[in-house]
C-alpha cells in the first residue's frame, strides 16, 4: 500500500505540535509564568527632555487609571504632574451617497416627521 502524501503529512503534523509548544511557552511569558521576569509590555516612554509622555501600541497618549501609572504628559519630567488623561488620534471620512441617476443623496439632521 503506497501513501504518496505521507511526507507532506508527517510536516504538517509536526509544524501543528511545534506551533503549539510554542504558543504554550509564549503564553507563560505574557502571564508571567515559570521562568518569566516581567510581564508583557506594549507601551514606551518618552522621557527625553522635559515633557515626559506615554504611548502605547493601541493608539493611546497617557496612562488614564493603568497600573502601573506612567507618565501622561509630565512636566516637569520626573515631577508627577500629568497634564493629560488620555489621548488618542481619531480618523474619519465623509462618504456621499448616490442613487440610481448618480445625484448625491444627504443625511438630514433632523428628518421631517410624518
Amino acid at each position: 500500500m503506497k501513501f504518496p502524501n505521507l511526507k507532506i503529512t508527517a510536516t504538517l503534523i509536526f509544524l501543528l505540535g511545534a506551533t503549539i509548544i510554542l504558543a504554550l511557552s509564549y503564553d507563560g511569558y505574557q502571564d508571567g509564568g515559570a521562568g518569566a521576569t516581567k510581564k508583557f509590555d506594549t507601551s514606551g516612554v518618552h522621557n527625553f527632555g522635559n515633557i515626559w509622555l506615554r504611548v502605547s501600541n493601541y493608539g493611546f497618549f497617557g496612562s488614564g487609571e493603568t497600573e502601573p501609572t506612567w507618565p501622561s504628559l509630565e512636566y516637569p519630567g520626573g515631577s508627577g504632574i500629568d497634564y493629560l488623561y488620555l489621548g488618542g488620534l481619531w480618523f474619519g471620512a465623509k462618504k456621499i451617497r448616490r442613487d440610481e441617476l448618480g445625484r448625491k443623496m444627504y443625511w438630514l439632521h433632523d428628518p421631517p416627521e410624518g
